[in-house]
């Protein structure tokens, strides 16, 4: 019943990508992959963004 769960942490698809090559022989599902690039470039532009408008109080905060 938990099981979507799992799929919130983002290390759940590179596991189950490699296991899907290494352990199956079967290739990854190149869709599934494409979409999770995608999805952590944004993440990673949004951080990126907030990160540098609060660069001036971050190092109060932290």
């Amino acid at each position: 019943p938990y099981r979507y769960l799992i799929y919130l942490n983002p290390l759940t698809f590179i596991v189950n990508h490699f296991r899907r090559v290494a352990l199956w022989g079967q290739l990854p599902d190149w869709g599934e992959f494409v979409a999770i690039t995608l999805l952590t470039s944004l993440v990673c532009m949004f951080g990126y963004i907030w990160f540098m408008k609060s660069k001036k109080t971050f190092g109060d905060v932290v």
